[in-house]
């Protein structure tokens, strides 16, 4: 039995909250490698998403040619979803992105800051489009990464290497989550349930806490889709 039946059959309430993060990544199972810097490379990679969850390469100080090397090998282990997780201070930033692009990965992950101009618009405005991730530590930057045309947030608290501030993550879910449901449309059914409750859809759609942490402190659990961020970058 792999990761996603065992997740799927033995918990129903866990499939239907994750169905909408399972959409967005085209994985089986609503579960997202952490970028971890040389260790999250093709073996884990391709073995998370052979599971049923969504590997991410961690990129780090790779170069263009290492990375295409290993978008490449990892391709070899598997033909399931995977992500590439690149640095916004890399010097080489849009070569790595062009990387990308010529292997047409779905979904781009970018982190360790605020991206530079125009990373965003060549991510998604390539022959191979792809989703774009961020990493929200505070509500003002959520809100502007999403405006700069994020797809998804992972929010980000102290967990993540205690290197963020002194918030944790659950508190800044309860921070953003109602607010950033205010600037989505209308008509979109997950937030009106989220003004109407008090809580949010999951924009990103993902918190980086276990899923027992998630059903212990969301203050309204009824069909709200999530994902879970397994691993730290």
């Amino acid at each position: 039995m792999g990761l996603s039946d065992l997740i799927m059959n033995s918990y129903s309430k866990t499939s239907r909250l994750m169905q909408r993060g399972c959409d967005f990544l085209g994985s089986e199972t609503a579960i997202l490698c952490g970028a971890m810097s040389w260790v999250s490379e093709r073996n884990l990679v391709s073995a998370i998403s052979n599971a049923g969850g969504f590997g991410v390469i961690a990129c780090g100080a790779m170069t263009p040619d290492l990375l295409n090397t290993e978008i490449a090998e990892t391709r070899k282990l598997t033909d399931r979803p995977f992500g590439v997780n690149l640095i916004t201070m890399h010097p080489q930033l849009f070569d790595l992105i062009a990387v990308c692009e010529k292997h047409a990965v779905g979904h781009v992950v970018l982190a360790g800051g605020i991206p530079p101009k125009g990373s965003v618009e060549a991510i998604k405005g390539g022959q191979n489009p792809a989703k774009v991730i961020c990493f929200a530590p505070t509500l003002a930057l959520a809100k502007k990464l999403l405006r700069s045309g994020a797809d998804a947030l992972v929010i980000e608290g102290m967990e993540a290497g205690g290197h963020i501030g002194p918030v944790s993550t659950s508190v800044l879910a309860q921070e953003m989550l109602p607010e950033l449901a205010e600037d989505q449309p209308e008509d979109d059914k997950i937030a009106k349930h989220a003004r109407k409750s008090g809580w949010n859809k999951w924009i990103a759609p993902t918190m980086k806490r276990s899923p027992d942490q998630q059903e212990a402190n969301r203050p309204d659990r009824r069909g709200l889709p999530s994902m879970v961020h397994a691993g730290a970058t």
